[in-house]
């Protein structure tokens, strides 16, 4: 049966893990792929603990307001005030060039700390992908000769918890038919509705088979019971000889009398469950992944 997981990463990986683990345990048809799936080992991306670099807060440098030099005193004046300027352009290019430095150092740290993270990426995206290819090649070598669906359809997930991602097989449990109506039109209709559900299992068959669901209302008393009934008879024996849909066709077939009062519909509706339930659980062992949206 399929493992069900939602498109999140971590329950895609727990689902990995599950079904890899089914795999393992499974009898496997064939010699499955070789294991290239490795622990990753790249060291963790790391935040960088460069200090951020900062703006300067030196006064712009400024042109002297001073006319030109006309005598001593002028040119002295003139000469020390260009000298303060110089100065203070000069403080202002080496904090420029401080913090330019404190930048660059800043910068480079922030790519080799980006670069680690793209090579613990990646080497985590080629073990996952390796992981994955054999869980498929086991999938593959596991379908026997025999096997007619490449999984079992399973129930819905019974419970929220994607770390232990299981499910159970699809299987009619109602009651079978006893000789009084009710009990027969409950057993007609979870017949009809795990039937419909199962062939557009697109997991378990090639493609799902659109072209024989069971179409009839769903029974209310006897006489709608045996229409749904029959009608269900024909639609499953066409479904399970067909390789259309299935690796291998089905030798299972209902044989029952077509329904024409309480006594034939209650020997068709269970006959009817016993085959349903056979052919879904005929397929390969272990598990297969089932996306579903988040």
């Amino acid at each position: 049966m399929a493992i069900r997981a939602r498109k999140i990463l971590e329950n895609v990986v727990y689902a990995l893990v599950a079904a890899f683990n089914a795999s393992r345990k499974a009898a496997v048809f064939g010699a499955p792929a070789a294991d290239t799936s490795t622990n990753t080992t790249t060291a963790d991306a790391a935040v960088t603990a460069v200090a951020d670099s900062a703006v300067t807060a030196v006064a712009d440098a400024a042109v002297t307001a001073l006319a030109d030099g006309s005598d001593l005193a002028t040119t002295q004046a003139l000469a020390n005030d260009l000298k303060a300027k110089y100065n203070a352009s000069v403080a202002l290019t080496n904090d420029i060039k401080a913090k330019y430095n404190a930048a660059v150092a800043l910068a480079n740290d922030i790519k080799a700390k980006y670069n680690l993270a793209v090579a613990l990426a990646n080497e985590q995206k080629a073990d996952f992908n390796a992981l994955r290819t054999l869980v498929l090649d086991m999938r593959t070598k596991m379908v026997s000769s025999s096997s007619v669906h490449y999984d079992v359809t399973e129930l819905p997930i019974a419970s929220n918890d994607f770390r232990n991602p299981t499910q159970s097989n699809m299987q009619v449990t109602a009651a079978d038919g006893d000789g009084t109506p009710p009990t027969l039109v409950a057993l007609a209709n979870q017949c009809k509705a795990f039937y419909n559900l199962h062939i557009a299992d697109a997991q378990a068959h090639k493609v799902a088979d659109a072209a024989n669901g069971t179409a009839a209302a769903d029974a209310t008393d006897l006489a709608t019971a045996q229409t749904l009934l029959n009608e269900l008879k024909g639609d499953f024996n066409t479904h399970v000889a067909s390789t259309t849909y299935h690796p291998n066709a089905d030798s299972i077939t209902v044989s029952a009398a077509n329904a024409t009062d309480q006594a034939s519909a209650d020997t068709l509706a269970n006959q009817i469950k016993a085959r349903i339930n056979t052919h879904i659980t005929s397929a390969s062992t272990g598990s297969t992944i089932r996306l579903l949206d988040p």
